[in-house]
């Protein structure tokens, strides 16, 4: 609670008081008028009783001084009685003050602790969907190296290496000099395809399917972070590789090199040129 709800609490805390100190002032008031009234009412009494049949016109003259006065009295009584009953409602309405600040403060701290809940909640939800992530990622991490090592890098063979060594090789042999550097260039990947029979473009399709559920997670989950993650994972050999299948192979679609130039793993990868013989 701030230092202003505090202060218009006691400001009416006060109020409270002080109207509480008025209608005990005009309680006794009213008291003390209508105590008047009956000791004046028994008084005349007295005095009919004690005067009856011998002062007839002062009894007359007593009882209508009395009456006026007794009734004045009782009239300002109920005045002030009225007046009180109003302090009270005024008093209540102080009350219902300062239970409505309070209403309000417990209202407030209510929506700020569902507001705290919410957040922990989110929070919680967003670690749930990172861990999700996380397993998910480093699972398809573990296949593509499983079908790695199975296929590409068993014992000491090492496809990726032999296909690069190879590629480097056939633009060497080229005897087109009225070739364009890319007809030689996809032409060299070609034969070096057919020389080292063994190896498979599949894996170019795995690395996309590993980058494509990165970018299809949720915007919480930082991206880049596990872009680098899979591109330190990959050895230069196969970045070359993925690289000469990007660039060279016509099976892969436009739509298939989306998120494999997207994520810049390629950027740092520089492919054998072709060295035309001079004339």
């Amino acid at each position: 609670m701030n230092d202003t709800i505090t202060q218009q609490i006691t400001d009416i805390n006060l109020q409270i008081v002080q109207a509480e100190k008025t209608i005990k002032w005009y309680k006794g008031l009213a008291v003390f008028s209508i105590t008047v009234g009956f000791i004046l009412i028994i008084v005349f009494l007295i005095l009919f009783y004690l005067e009856k049949g011998k002062e007839y016109h002062y009894l007359i003259d007593v009882g209508t001084i009395s009456g006026g006065i007794v009734a004045s009295l009782f009239s300002l009584a109920g005045l002030i009685l009225v007046y009180v009953a109003f302090l009270g409602q005024k008093q209540q309405l102080l009350y219902q003050q300062i239970e409505m600040i309070y209403n309000k403060e417990e209202l407030i701290l209510t929506r700020n602790e569902m507001a705290n809940q919410q957040r922990e909640m989110q929070k919680q939800n967003e670690t749930l969907e990172l861990q999700k992530f996380e397993n998910l990622f480093f699972q398809l991490l573990s296949n593509y190296q499983n079908n790695k090592m199975s296929f590409y890098t068993i014992m000491d063979l090492n496809l990726f290496q032999n296909l690069m060594t190879t590629f480097k090789k056939k633009l060497l042999e080229n005897n087109y000099s009225f070739w364009t550097d890319d007809q030689i260039s996809i032409t060299a990947y070609q034969k070096s395809l057919d020389e080292v029979s063994m190896f498979e473009t599949t894996f170019y399709y795995q690395v996309d399917s590993i980058l494509k559920f990165i970018y299809s997670s949720n915007n919480t989950i930082d991206k880049n972070l596990y872009v680098n993650i899979l591109k330190t994972a990959l050895s230069k050999t196969e970045k070359v590789c993925l690289k000469l299948i990007c660039t060279y192979d016509s099976t892969v679609l436009p739509s298939d090199k989306i998120n494999i130039n997207q994520s810049g793993i390629l950027n740092d990868v520089h492919l054998p040129v072709v060295v035309k013989e001079q004339d």
